[in-house]
């Protein structure tokens, strides 16, 4: 019976632990990996702007584009992973693209030499800013999600944690 009880504990905590491995935590690390893409593109951008020749601007532009593939490759992670509404995802993900299709009209800018109205366009107030703190709310939506529901597993570990120790405390007395 003891070997019975164990076995049945024994995976219900791998259970546990494969839960929160597959969905919190698969989701926090596709999110840094997407934070870290926009903010490659935005380095990008910047020295688009900043280039002297045509090396230095092909190497902007591959920086970005890069970064844009690996974006849309965390959004996959994430929504595949994630486990609160789907509409999160989808909202995040149609903003990252209204951002990265205003982001690479600035690129033609750039590219045609017309960086100030490049500079307005990423300001705060300029459109592909506009566009940026949106998509980064709306990260931060998804990213808090997976927090609470983090914390909401690891709480139910510990419940899990006494239940079963209680469990087998009472078998080996009886």
């Amino acid at each position: 019976i003891l070997g019975v009880v164990s076995y049945r504990q024994s995976n219900q905590i791998n259970q546990q632990t494969e839960d929160l491995y597959n969905h919190p935590l698969k989701v926090k690390i596709a999110l840094g990996s997407l934070q870290s893409d926009i903010l490659s593109m935005r380095l990008g951008t910047r020295d688009l702007m900043l280039a002297d020749n045509d090396l230095e601007k092909q190497t902007a532009v591959q920086l970005i584009e890069v970064s844009a593939v690996d974006a849309q490759k965390q959004f996959d992670i994430i929504d595949a992973c994630y486990l609160g509404p789907k509409s999160d995802v989808e909202e995040a993900r149609n903003t990252f693209i209204r951002w990265k299709a205003t982001r690479e009209e600035n690129t033609k800018l750039a590219l045609q030499g017309n960086i100030d109205k490049v500079k307005k366009s990423v300001y705060p107030t300029g459109n592909v800013g506009i566009l940026r703190d949106q998509m980064l709310l709306k990260i931060q939506k998804i990213d808090e999600f997976a927090t609470i529901k983090e914390d909401s597993m690891y709480n139910y570990s510990l419940k899990l944690k006494e239940s079963l120790k209680i469990q087998l405390i009472l078998l080996v007395l009886s």
